[in-house]
């Protein structure tokens, strides 16, 4: 018994000494992660606005900035979110979001956090049609 009592310990002292394991993290510590503005990393740099996320407790704002001279922001939508995980992955649930101009698809699905460390923060999704959506922002 007592010859695998030990390699079990040590085993569980390995998988949770580590900060960046992504095992065993509490909904709580991944919302805290989460909590916070962020600024949409696109894919080129003619996009004509800044989109702004931000996640609050629960509550997501979703603001667009244009890049013109003009810095009015604008509130694009608003909508909840909910933080599941599970032994060795985190989702966000997104709800609530009505805009259509938002996406070209619908954004209230579940989503898989990829990663959330310091300033980055990665999602992913699968469509309707199955193609895999991804998400990623800088924290602001």
């Amino acid at each position: 018994m007592r010859k695998l009592i030990t390699p079990l310990f040590i085993m569980l002292l390995a998988l949770t000494g580590c900060d960046n394991n992504d095992l065993l993290q509490s909904e709580d510590k991944v919302n805290s992660q989460i909590n916070g503005r962020w600024k949409k990393v696109w894919g080129s740099s003619t996009e004509p606005y800044n989109e702004k996320w931000k996640f609050d407790n629960g509550s997501l704002t979703i603001t667009r900035e244009a890049r013109s001279t003009d810095t009015t922001i604008t509130t694009v939508d608003h909508g909840q979110y909910t933080v599941i995980t599970k032994f060795s992955k985190c989702y966000i649930t997104i709800s609530g979001l009505t805009s259509e101009t938002l996406e070209y698809w619908d954004l209230n699905r579940k989503w898989t956090i990829a990663d959330v460390s310091g300033s980055v923060l990665y999602i992913s999704t699968t469509n309707v049609g199955g193609a895999i959506i991804s998400r990623e922002f800088v924290k602001d």
